[in-house]
């Protein structure tokens, strides 16, 4: 929410108060306290972007732009309770009458990808140069990195499926 309420400073980038924020959501974000007690599961999107990364020259954040939607989605079909919250407060999504919990979490998720497209981000596999012939390439890439996360190559290929489109 921090990242998304700062977005001014892509416009105004000597706005220090923005700045201030972005950073203390930066450094906050990967310094490990969100994983505690989670056994170092947090990541999953990043150790996919590693991947896509070391066959593209994307960058990491344009890479994640395009994943972590899809892995969203991924848990979304799921586990959708904190989706809903993240539509809701994140986005002030208002829920309509007979949405389920997943399509009001998938509303969250779309909001989440307009940002990044208005934000100037990709958010498929093709615009970072993937092609359908690199993803047994980037699977493979997952399953042989040593991070701790617990991949099934079904799971990588349907979120990278997610990526493509």
């Amino acid at each position: 929410m921090t990242v998304i309420e700062n977005e001014r400073v892509l416009d105004h980038p000597d706005d220090l108060k923005a700045r201030a924020a972005l950073s203390w959501a930066a450094t906050l974000a990967m310094s490990g306290l969100q994983d505690c007690g989670r056994s170092n599961a947090g990541f999953p999107a990043h150790w996919i972007q590693h991947a896509v990364g070391a066959l593209t020259d994307s960058s990491h954040g344009e890479g994640l732009a395009v994943i972590n939607p899809a892995w969203l989605e991924f848990v979304n079909q799921k586990h959708p309770q904190k989706f809903v919250q993240f539509a809701e407060r994140v986005f002030g999504i208002e829920r309509t009458a007979g949405m389920s919990d997943v399509e009001y979490g998938q509303a969250g998720i779309d909001a989440l990808k307009d940002v990044f497209r208005r934000w100037g981000l990709p958010v498929t596999l093709g615009e970072l140069g993937v092609t359908e012939s690199m993803i047994p390439d980037i699977i493979q890439g997952v399953l042989d990195s040593p991070e701790t996360y617990v991949f099934e190559e079904e799971m990588l290929e349907q979120v990278l499926n997610r990526c493509m489109r």
